[in-house]
């Protein structure tokens, strides 16, 4: 999924690979005793995590960098810089993988096994949330390329000007030098892609779908010539422009842009995700949940999809299905909090208390901050079962 979307945003980054001197360039504002602090404060915090993980790529210890976001992922699975963080530190650790990674040539079946592992965390990382935050790539940027070729050097100053910008998170300043190579060589399409996504990360998503949008057109137009398109298909550029709708909170486009990528693609399992977080908060919950389903049959093994899944049952008052949702999705990643407080919720309805207590506690035990007043609510909760308990006892 989303093959040719990490397909040119990595061909663009290893252009940029050759000859490069090690060390990461990336800036932490905090010590890293003062990242160790926060996460003793708060143990069960994904954002924890990923900060010690950017503290100790900073320190070019990938290894222990690799440990903490990874275990950022258990806290939160859909964590898009968790993802980014790991295919960028993943490659920033081994340059000659990285480079063996853009051969033509077969490689040994390990190779390419840890190759393609590495590339998945990219594709999770767009599929999730596309408009995450790149910086963290400029650890695989080092210095500018040069040519021999007045031609070839002119265009690699106009590509290499705009996506340092956006890799250094200057997203206006990469819009202006995308802008610049649009009108000097408008052929280069890729340019229109990360300059969407720019105007994304400056929520200026009209401008952003306006460029996916022409994108789209111009693929429509290499498929009336009989041209096959080299980087991108419509479902992986529909799926951006639903993204960019869902953030301005026009569901009504949202819902008919994802339509749209499902024809394309009826595989795309966020997309179906997306759909049905758009029909719960219309309160279509039969909708939400054959779009579940469907999610679940492309994607088994996430547990925030069951976790979703069980609040839809929830709803519609079919407690005991939910209660297996709920069930798989602790299966799955026993560390995913919210699962525990909606089991206990669904244990307690169905009149079995003690469940309802260990989940509860369950919940506080692995909660993070964020989620203070469900913690408060658990403990209220677990109050009054065990003060019922007791009344039952006397």
């Amino acid at each position: 999924m989303l093959y040719r979307l990490r397909y040119i945003f990595i061909l663009i980054v290893f252009l940029f690979l050759t000859n490069c001197p090690t060390g990461p360039h990336i800036k932490i504002n905090k010590t890293m005793e003062e990242l160790e602090t926060a996460l003793q404060e708060d143990p069960n915090d994904p954002i924890a995590y990923y900060n010690m993980g950017l503290g100790y790529t900073a320190k070019n210890q990938y290894e222990n960098a690799l440990e903490y976001f990874r275990k950022a992922l258990e806290l939160e699975p859909h964590f898009s810089d968790a993802y980014f963080a790991i295919y960028c530190v993943e490659f920033a650790k081994d340059k000659k993988l990285y480079k063996k990674a853009f051969e033509d040539e077969e490689h040994d079946p390990e190779t390419q096994k840890k190759i393609n592992e590495v590339r998945s965390y990219l594709d999770y990382a767009i599929v999730y949330n596309p408009f995450f935050d790149w910086k963290l790539s400029t650890i695989l940027l080092e210095r500018r390329p040069y040519s021999d070729n007045p031609f070839t050097q002119m265009l690699i100053d106009r590509v290499y000007d705009g996506f340092v910008q956006f890799r250094l998170g200057n997203y206006e300043k990469a819009v202006e030098k995308f802008d610049y190579l649009i009108e000097k060589t408008p052929e280069f399409r890729s340019a229109y892609l990360f300059r969407g996504i720019a105007q994304a990360q400056l929520q200026k998503y009209e401008e952003a779908i306006k460029d996916f949008q022409f994108l789209i057109n111009k693929l429509e137009e290499y498929n009336k010539e009989k041209v096959i398109p080299i980087y991108l298909n419509p479902a992986e550029l529909y799926y951006l422009i639903g993204f960019a709708y869902l953030n301005q909170e026009n569901l009504y486009n949202a819902e008919k842009t994802f339509k749209k990528v499902i024809t394309e693609n009826m595989g795309f399992y966020m997309a179906h995700f997306q759909l049905s977080n758009i029909y719960k908060k219309r309160g279509d919950y039969a909708e939400a949940l054959k779009e579940l389903d469907a999610t679940i049959i492309a994607k088994p093994d996430d547990p925030i999809f069951h976790f979703s899944k069980g609040v839809c049952l929830n709803t519609m008052d079919r407690d005991w299905e939910a209660l297996q949702e709920y069930m798989k999705a602790i299966s799955i990643n026993p560390n995913y909090p919210k699962s525990y407080y909606t089991l206990a919720i669904v244990s307690e309805s169905i009149k079995n208390n003690e469940k309802a207590l260990e989940n509860y506690q369950k919940f506080i035990d692995k909660a993070p901050k964020s989620l203070s007043s469900f913690i408060e609510r658990a403990q209220i909760k677990i109050d009054s079962l065990q003060n019922e308990q007791t009344l039952q006892k006397n």
